[in-house]
């Protein structure tokens, strides 16, 4: 690693705020990485205040991360806490199996305390271009894991933009996504912004934003998903496309507790264009999956329109 890049890492890290919690404490910034773990204690990630923050990744199997925590066959009793702050941030992911992680958090193991992610950006651009291309930003990965505890994942900006174009393609922005998982506790989401536009164009794309979307995964306590923002613009355009805003979508899931989403604005549009097209906004959407509990949807707006046009589309 280049001298100047150690230093600075190790300013970074002597300006990181040091929470002692439990036996072990481990105090990492800018995208800490940790698989095949026991840890007992804290994973805190809190960089420096950056006006401009610019991460990417272009090519074949590239993976970029940045200001987030990436967390793979992990025992973990405490807490792991991410949070980014700035006045813009720009996520992209281009190519063949190109991953792009700002802001953002991916859980994989067993966490039995609380994991936080948070995002306070004024502008936030989140795209994914290409095959089988994920882009994560303000967000909360979840896959494969056992959590008993807290998952909360909070975004606030003036400005958000999430695309995904090309086939396979996956961008989340302000969103929980779950999958193969358990959770015993609550999932929270919150999104706060004046500019919400979400974008899913081409061959199997999904673009979730502030959401919480579970697959496969088993829940106990509460799933809360909260949406709000001035003007807020879901479309989804191709084949198999998804565009979830403001919704909490449930697949082969089973749900033991309280399911609550609220989408509030003053302006939504929702389009869905294609074959087999799914735009869903400000709602609550289950699938080959059992709820057993409370379910409340609420949606509130001054201007609400929304379009389905071509075959299969919903």
């Amino acid at each position: 690693m280049d001298p100047n890049e150690i230093e600075r890492q190790v300013k970074i890290m002597k300006r990181a705020r040091l929470i002692p919690l439990l036996i072990a404490v481990s105090v990492l910034t800018a995208a800490p990485a940790l698989a095949k773990s026991s840890v007992k204690g804290a994973v805190i990630n809190v960089p420096d205040k950056i006006d401009r923050d610019v991460n990417v990744a272009v090519g074949n199997k590239t993976k970029a991360r940045q200001s987030s925590v990436s967390i793979k066959d992990l025992d973990m009793i405490g807490a792991a806490v991410n949070a980014a702050r700035g006045k813009r941030n720009v996520n992209v992911a281009v190519g063949n199996r190109a991953e792009a992680n700002q802001a953002s958090m991916k859980l994989g193991g067993k966490l039995r305390g609380a994991a936080v992610n948070t995002n306070m950006v004024k502008k936030n651009v989140n795209v994914a271009v290409g095959n089988r291309v994920k882009a994560n930003q303000a967000s909360m990965d979840i896959r494969r894991s056992n959590i008993t505890g807290v998952a909360v994942n909070t975004a606030a900006g003036k400005n958000a933009v999430n695309v995904a174009v090309g086939n396979r393609v996956r961008a989340d922005q302000a969103s929980i996504r779950m999958r193969d998982s358990s959770v015993t506790g609550v999932v929270a989401n919150t999104s706060v912004t004046e500019n919400s536009i979400n974008v899913g164009v081409g061959n199997r794309v999904k673009a979730g934003q502030g959401s919480v979307i579970m697959k496969g995964s088993k829940m106990t306590g509460a799933a809360i998903n909260t949406a709000v923002g001035k003007n807020m613009v879901n479309v989804g355009v191709g084949n198999r496309v998804r565009a979830d805003q403001a919704t909490i979508r449930m697949t082969n899931s089973k749900m033991t507790g309280a399911v609550i989403n609220t989408g509030v604005a003053n302006n939504m549009v929702n389009v869905g264009v294609g074959n087999r097209v799914t735009a869903a906004q400000a709602a609550t959407r289950l699938k080959n999956s059992k709820a057993t509990g409370a379910i409340v949807n609420t949606a509130a707006g001054q201007n609400v329109i929304n379009v389905g046009v071509g075959n299969r589309v919903s």
